[in-house]
């Protein structure tokens, strides 16, 4: 088997030490993290506007699941993205625009904070081989004096990174 010279140090023109390899192999694991359930559509269910009693009521949350799978243990964060409403620190998601209902902005909720989109942010730490659920909620929230009738969607695309 070949050599391969590591490093080696010398004082003048000695040298003191000299390392080296030789049958030697280094294996890097592979790690990788995925969402089983890659679209989702979360249906909030038709409201009456009466359910908003005022700035920043809001309706019923709704649960919803990530499940999260990685081949080995793995720090998780994720970035969800979309439109946000001006001055909600990205903590409201704007309703898209096609005959919007007015008045009202969709959050997001994990682990009973809103999430704030468009930023990463840090999930549970996933075991290997296992498949774990990740709850969230969705609820919408007044953010105007008055809410007007109309249909109630956004988009939402999210990305994962993982060590």
């Amino acid at each position: 088997m070949p050599q391969h010279q590591l490093t080696e140090a010398t004082i003048g023109n000695l040298p003191i030490v000299n390392f080296k390899l030789r049958n030697v192999k280094i294996i890097v694991p592979k790690v990788s993290c995925f969402i089983n359930n890659k679209a989702l559509e979360i249906n909030l269910g038709r409201l009456k506007t009466t359910v908003f009693n005022g700035m920043y009521s809001t309706s019923i949350k709704k649960t919803f699941y990530l499940e999260l799978s990685c081949t080995q243990p793995s720090p998780v964060e994720i970035k969800m993205e979309g439109d946000t409403l001006p001055s909600t620190d990205d903590k409201i998601l704007a309703l898209n625009k096609y005959h919007a209902a007015k008045g009202i902005g969709l959050q997001i909720i994990y682990e009973d904070n809103p999430i704030q989109f468009n930023h990463w942010f840090s999930l549970k730490k996933v075991p290997d081989t296992e498949s774990i659920p990740l709850p969230f909620y969705a609820q919408y929230i007044q953010v105007a004096a008055r809410v007007t009738p109309g249909q109630a969607n956004a988009l939402v695309t999210y990305h994962i990174k993982y060590h």
